[in-house]
């Protein structure tokens, strides 16, 4: 298994109030930038998302849940984990099958976005429990302390 942490940063963009704050993500100690930018040959590059996009109820993409209501669980579905420079997510960064099953949560098929490029880093799994407490402690302290803002 993989060790993932979950970190609230100020995001390189403004576009709402809601969206001051971006997700980073590390992946054994490596944030996802740098290990898009390992394996990329053409450039391709993010920043971390808005928590509101990635993890907020409803929509809680990393958790295995399909933004667009007419996928299905089993359908070839790819979610944001990296968003455009502009902060929006679907014109540029990177997405990835997200699966939550047997007690794991299982990042794989990495892909440049708008291209669907595939990426090889590989094959990421969490432990569900701790991947589902670090989205509880990360939202409860955006909400706290970011949304006030």
């Amino acid at each position: 298994m993989n060790r993932v942490r979950l970190t609230l940063i100020e995001a390189p963009w403004d576009l709402t109030a809601d969206r001051r704050a971006a997700v980073q993500v590390e992946i054994d100690g490596t944030t996802l930038e740098v290990l898009v930018s390992r394996v990329s040959r053409d450039q391709v590059s993010g920043v971390p998302p808005s928590p509101a996009d990635v993890l907020w109820p409803g929509r809680e993409l990393w958790l295995g849940h399909p933004h667009d209501e007419a996928s299905a669980p089993g359908d070839d579905v790819r979610v944001p984990v990296l968003v455009c420079n502009c902060g929006v997510d679907g014109c540029g960064g990177v997405a990835a099958r997200i699966e939550v099953a047997n007690g794991e949560v299982r990042w794989s098929d990495f892909a440049s976005v708008p291209t669907l490029e595939p990426l090889a880093i590989g094959v990421f799994r969490f432990p569900e429990a701790k991947f589902r407490d670090q989205v509880e402690r990360l939202m409860d302290r955006w909400r706290r302390e970011w949304r006030s803002r």
